[in-house]
């Protein structure tokens, strides 16, 4: 299969997709660093984190650039390239095409995190999360690139116009990032509000003052009378199905935006959290086994 990789690699860098998301990466990476956002200290000084994960939620779109430009390229109506598929089994041939979008997706993400870099200097912004949780974030962007791609290439082997592949994906993945969106600010509700009235301000002020785990805020908070259950809190079977929302690629980021800020502002520690890439590792498992099921059933010529 080496042979596939290698003259898959070979037709990427000649493939326009891959430098149109190169170029989308890089917009898109400019685009949240120069927005408004989360600042720190005096309130003028930018966090880089905090864009660098808004930015992740967009990797689907540009896998969805270079898969299925690149695939479009070798895979046109029913038709694939004898010279270069000769010998080799669909799988192979699925698996090969899997790792080289992969790849031009993995060069769409370097093209990305320089624009990113450039402009947060540029804006004087800073880094505040640890090396080690910075290689973390890194690690989730990498896995994110490979379910992003797994993503893109069932659609793009299965629909040979790629403006109609193109466009399928980006429908998907928007829907994806909305449907991500509104389901992580569910899940992100507390279990319980905490406020007290008017006339406990100052007691309230004093108690709590200093306090920051949440649990034992609440418990602190119930022995006043000041914790109350959240109507929009959800829990058991609901919260599950809600936590499915994971797998999908681009997802993620905001599962890291979360940790990262209370990283941040908490102290909690991001390296243990394994909520965003073991979803989105088993989402690219699945789905690169499914597609290349169908793949090897597809008669092609």
């Amino acid at each position: 299969m080496s042979c596939l990789i290698r003259a898959g690699l070979s037709r990427l860098f000649r493939c326009r997709g891959l430098y149109a998301a190169m170029l989308f990466s890089a917009a898109t990476a400019v685009l949240c660093l120069s927005g408004k956002g989360t600042y720190w200290g005096d309130g003028s000084t930018p966090v880089c984190d905090f864009y660098f994960c808004d930015w992740l939620a967009f990797f689907p779109l540009s896998a969805s650039i270079v898969t299925c430009f690149f695939c479009a390229d070798d895979y046109r109506g029913g038709a694939i390239r004898s010279k270069i598929v000769a010998g080799y089994k669909k799988p192979q041939i699925y698996l090969s095409n899997l790792i080289v979008c992969s790849f031009g997706t993995l060069l769409a993400f370097a093209a990305g995190v320089a624009a990113c870099f450039a402009t947060a200097v540029f804006h004087g912004a800073v880094w505040l999360t640890s090396p080690s949780e910075t290689v973390y974030v890194a690690a989730v962007a990498i896995v994110t690139i490979i379910a992003s791609a797994a993503f893109a290439l069932v659609f793009s082997m299965f629909i040979a116009r790629p403006a109609a592949a193109v466009t399928a994906v980006l429908t998907v993945s928007i829907g994806v990032i909305f449907i991500t969106s509104n389901t992580s600010g569910m899940l992100n509700q507390p279990k319980y509000r905490i406020s007290a009235p008017a006339e406990d301000l100052e007691l309230y002020e004093s108690v709590l003052d200093g306090v920051k785990d949440y649990d034992e805020k609440v418990e602190i908070a119930k022995e006043y009378g000041w914790a109350k259950e959240n109507p929009y809190y959800i829990g058991g079977a609901k919260r599950v199905l809600a936590y499915s929302v994971y797998l999908l690629p681009g997802s993620q980021s905001e599962v890291v935006y979360d940790a990262v800020d209370d990283a941040i502002y908490l102290g909690k520690p991001i390296t243990p959290l394994l909520r965003a890439p073991v979803p989105c590792a088993l989402f690219s498992a699945i789905i690169t086994a499914v597609g290349a099921a169908a793949f090897s059933k597809k008669n092609i010529n």
